[in-house]
């Protein structure tokens, strides 16, 4: 008698020791197709992680990507953002004991593939596996790696064609400023002589003065002076615009001026105003508007 239960003690110890050994991760690789199906157990408080070929809804590339789950009172889905995986898991039973068998199938839908997965319970080890790894077969491979190259190149174009765009506009801006910077140090031409004299609230004349255009091939350019009469610290100037058509009408016309910024009650000061040549069309009225801190004026020729 003796023996025998010293025999059972045994045998319940190694099986406690069996029970609390940790269990040794597995992994199942499966083949995705256009549909595939399969059944995965779950062990309680193991949890098994489903990994794709590709990462899911990432901001430069979304996947179409949908995923439901029935009984999810007991089949828990975690998906990560910016991840190539979810985790299914199921928790331990609340009042502890053995875990009843229950039951439950994921649906997922992912760049065009159309996965069912049979979901269900077990307290075997063996049985469980925490990854389920899915694989493209070679033939999809080779079309994922292409689609994946031509999106690369794509974008790649995407961002040289941007970046030659901004550094062509510079250029050109860069261009017009020099003429303009030219153009207004040039000998002086009086040919359209349009000339405009405000008195504005705070009492001091500006007067607006437009000397000449001049036809430069692919650009515009029309050579202004300004001039102030009554701040001896001189007006700062904000801005100066050149708007096309009637007073009612009226729309600006982007422009590359070249004009200093503070006009002192010495002597006039010259500026040019430089745009390219089919931005106005011929005839149509034209007005350089200058705004300062003391107030605005503008001549319309």
């Amino acid at each position: 008698m003796q023996r025998l239960i010293s025999v059972m003690l045994g045998a319940l110890i190694c099986a406690n020791t069996w029970a609390l050994e940790a269990p040794t991760p597995q992994r199942k690789r499966v083949t995705l197709e256009p549909f595939t199906a399969l059944s995965v157990a779950i062990v309680p408080d193991l949890g098994t992680r489903f990994r794709f070929p590709f990462v899911l809804d990432t901001a430069e590339n979304p996947i179409p990507f949908t995923l439901t789950v029935t009984n999810d009172a007991v089949f828990h889905v975690e998906r990560p953002a910016g991840r190539d995986f979810f985790i299914v898991t199921v928790p331990p039973p609340k009042d502890g004991g053995a875990m009843p068998g229950y039951l439950g199938t994921l649906f997922v839908n992912l760049a065009g593939y159309h996965l069912t997965v049979a979901l269900s319970t077990t307290g075997r080890l063996d049985q469980h596996y925490t990854d389920i790894d899915f694989e493209l077969g070679e033939e999809k491979k080779a079309d994922w790696l292409h689609d994946a190259l031509a999106r690369e190149r794509a974008m790649l174009q995407a961002q040289f064609d941007a970046k030659q765009a901004a550094f062509e506009i510079e250029v050109e801006r860069a261009a017009m400023v020099r003429l303009a910077q030219a153009l207004r140090d040039a000998p002086s031409r009086k040919a359209i002589k349009e000339e405009r004299l405000v008195r504005l609230d705070t009492g001091v004349d500006l007067t607006v003065y437009v000397e000449r255009e001049l036809d430069l091939g692919d650009y515009t350019a029309w050579l202004f002076e300004l001039e102030q009469r009554g701040a001896p610290e001189g007006v700062r100037v904000e801005h100066v615009q050149l708007q096309a058509g009637e007073s009612s009408l009226r729309r600006m016309i982007p422009a590359t001026v070249e004009l200093p910024k503070t006009v002192s009650g010495t002597q006039p000061v010259r500026g040019v105003v430089v745009v390219p040549r089919d931005a106005v069309p011929p005839g149509e009225y034209l007005t350089l508007q200058v705004a300062t801190d003391s107030g605005n004026a503008e001549v319309t020729w």
